[in-house]
Order: structure tokens, then sequence, then C-alpha cells
């Protein structure tokens, strides 16, 4: 099966949006600031140092089967919109809602964002590290279908 990401105008989109739906769009979470890292269940993933002072989880999204518009424009409203969060049993501890995101080619013919910035709201590192925690996404693309996964992980400190 190929894996794509239709890209297409206005004229094409119910066309790509059933084609979507038939296949079955998929989506896949890891890490990695600027190459895809595949994530396993129960991993431990560490957090990183931003120049604010701040802590972050570098979160990255694999996709398939979903619509864009061909615009690379983020405020074209047929943009994906992105939900992608750290959830510490039901307290969302990182990440954002509903961010406009354009997608792009990865070398496996899927379509990623990488290197999102999770940034965490909780600062005391004793507390995070060790902590097991859900790392969850949600994209909406441009037909309006929503696809969803979600994987346990462990926070621990970075080694760098």
């Amino acid at each position: 099966m190929i894996t794509l990401l239709l890209l297409l105008g206005c004229e094409d989109v119910e066309a790509a949006c059933a084609a979507a739906a038939v296949a079955g769009p998929t989506l896949t979470l890891g890490t990695g600031e600027s190459a895809w890292e595949a994530l396993e269940a129960d991993q431990s993933v560490g957090w990183d140092y931003g120049t604010q002072g701040g802590m972050h989880v570098y979160g990255s999204l694999q996709a398939t089967h979903l619509v864009q518009p061909a615009s690379n424009n983020l405020a074209d409203p047929a943009t994906p919109l992105v939900d992608f969060v750290l959830l510490d049993g039901d307290v969302e501890i990182a990440g954002f809602r509903e961010l406009p995101h354009h997608f792009t080619e990865g070398l496996d013919g899927s379509f990623q964002v990488l290197g999102d910035r999770l940034v965490l709201y909780e600062e005391d590192e004793g507390y995070l590290d060790g902590l097991a925690v859900v790392m969850r996404a949600q994209v909406t693309d441009r037909c309006g279908t929503p696809v969803q996964a979600e994987l346990p992980l462990v926070l621990s400190a970075s080694d760098d």
C-alpha cells in the first residue's frame, strides 16, 4: 500500500477526502529534534532545557492518508490542527492544543512533523524524573477527519 498525504487544490478535495477515508489515516508518535526517532511503549524519554530556562520534550508525528491544503500557509483554515500533549494521569503537563501544522514529506513516503517542543508545565525535576506519562496526539485534517495516537512513556533527565 502506498503511504501518502494528499496535497490538493479545492477542486479535488472531495475525491481526496473519500480516498483518504478508504485508505484509513494513521498517526504514529515519536521524538527527535531534526530526524524521526521511533518510540516504544514504556520507553524512557528525556527532557531538554530551553534558552529561557524551561524544560521540554521533543515530540514528532508521522502520518499517512490525511488531507492537507497545497499551501504551506498556516493561516489557511484547511491546514491540519494538531493537539499534542503529555499527560500525568488526567492532568496535562506539557504540550499544546489546536495548533495549525503543515506536515512535510518524510524519507519513507510518510508525512511528518519533527521536533515539536512539548513544554513542561511542571518544573520540579525530582517529580518528573521517572514519571510515567502518556504522550497523546490528535490531528484533524482538511476533511475534518480526526486521527489519534497515544503511547505510555517514562520521563527521565537528559544525559546532555
